[in-house]
């Protein structure tokens, strides 16, 4: 059965083909998944063509001068054989919203440097992704080289800018608190009464973790003799959007963090009151298999955006300027920095496989500090 389907992209409307083909001489069944018809008439032709060629044994899948998104098409099934579901999602996201609309339609024969350096030159003053943009555009022209639907490499002429132009720091939307607003929104959610929360949010500032990383806590991971929780998975989004349980990405992120003991108090608090709450849902949760956080009343994981959501809901109670989920990463990985924590000591907690990953937060903090020394030796000296 083949479809045709109408679609807007850049308010040009086209249509799509998809479909079964045929089988070819192998016996191997062949399907047809194309875009870009200007009309629907144009991807019948097409349809009838490419059946006609498969009967005749001299199909191919792409022209001699294929679109930059035909090929990307082909080179997507290659890719996500040797990557995981998460960064499938993440790759089609940055092509479907940065690279497509600009290249999707263009033939492969007119993509020259000049063209490439334009649209580089154009992210570079957008993105701070940009290096990431053009990285994964790339690939799929060095693909199409060596398919050899392209003749020539158009990339090697193309120069990179070297660093990316952004607004000084302050001018950025708030990404982490201070210790004083810390404090605040940790004491603000315990009133509230949710004991899950109240943990949830004074793990991810007292250790660093990443919010799937707790996420995907067992308690079998925390060892309260010791004080310590081992980071053996997390949880993401796969390639349907679907919530997925992997391992870390990164040698690094797999570690074992040493925790305060006021927050182990606190987990031993929500490990009895969380035991007592799914009891009542008819769930056993003195197993070793049981994770830190679940929802009461199915005991399943938290949903991914659920925290970000609690966060909107407690800092408008508590007239606090919120931050995203991630800040509070951050905002562990400052109050590190002003405590006098040695720079390798942060990465080794934090999981970061980059020392520049910590070394640009480190800036931010003695940044900051830099620029209240003034205000604090003036109101120090008080003349």
């Amino acid at each position: 059965m083949v479809q045709y389907k109408k679609y807007i992209e850049n308010n040009t409307t086209y249509y799509h083909v998809k479909g079964y083909l045929g089988v070819d001489a192998y016996g191997k069944q062949k399907n047809i998944n194309k875009k870009g018809f200007e009309t629907k008439k144009e991807a019948e032709l097409y349809y009838s063509q490419a059946k006609l060629a498969l009967d005749k044994g001299t199909y191919q899948p792409l022209q001699v001068n294929p679109t930059y998104g035909e090929v990307y098409e082909e080179w997507l099934e290659v890719f996500k054989l040797d990557v995981r579901e998460s960064t499938q999602r993440h790759s089609k996201t940055v092509f479907n919203t940065h690279i497509l609309p600009i290249f999707a339609h263009v033939k492969l024969n007119r993509i020259n440097h000049r063209m490439i350096q334009r649209q580089l030159n154009s992210w570079h003053e957008e993105h701070s992704l940009y290096k990431e943009y053009y990285h994964r555009f790339k690939r799929v022209l060095v693909y199409a080289y060596k398919q050899g639907y392209l003749g020539s490499k158009p990339w090697e002429r193309v120069s990179v800018p070297k660093k990316k132009k952004v607004k000084p720091y302050h001018k950025i939307t708030k990404d982490y608190y201070t210790k004083d607003e810390l404090e605040y929104f940790l004491e603000g959610v315990k009133k509230h009464g949710d004991q899950l929360w109240t943990t949830f949010f004074r793990l991810l500032a007292f250790t660093g973790v990443r919010k799937g990383e707790a996420m995907g806590l067992r308690w079998a991971d925390i060892n309260f003799k010791e004080h310590t929780l081992t980071i053996n998975r997390t949880i993401t989004k796969g390639i349907d959007g679907k919530q997925i349980i992997q391992t870390p990405k990164t040698k690094t992120s797999r570690r074992t963090i040493i925790i305060d003991p006021k927050t182990i108090s606190v987990l031993q608090l929500w490990k009895k009151e969380q035991a007592k709450l799914l009891l009542g849902f008819g769930f056993n949760a003195l197993n070793s298999d049981q994770y830190v956080f679940t929802r009461h009343q199915s005991n399943q994981l938290l949903r991914l955006e659920h925290p970000a959501e609690r966060v909107k809901i407690y800092c408008s109670e508590l007239n606090l300027e919120p931050i995203k989920v991630h800040g509070f990463r951050h905002t562990h990985c400052s109050l590190l920095f002003e405590a006098g924590v040695p720079i390798q000591d942060v990465q080794e907690r934090l999981g970061h496989s980059d020392i520049q990953t910590t070394m640009n937060i480190y800036t931010h903090v003695t940044e900051t500090s830099r620029n209240q020394s003034a205000t604090k030796f003036a109101n120090y000296v008080n003349f």
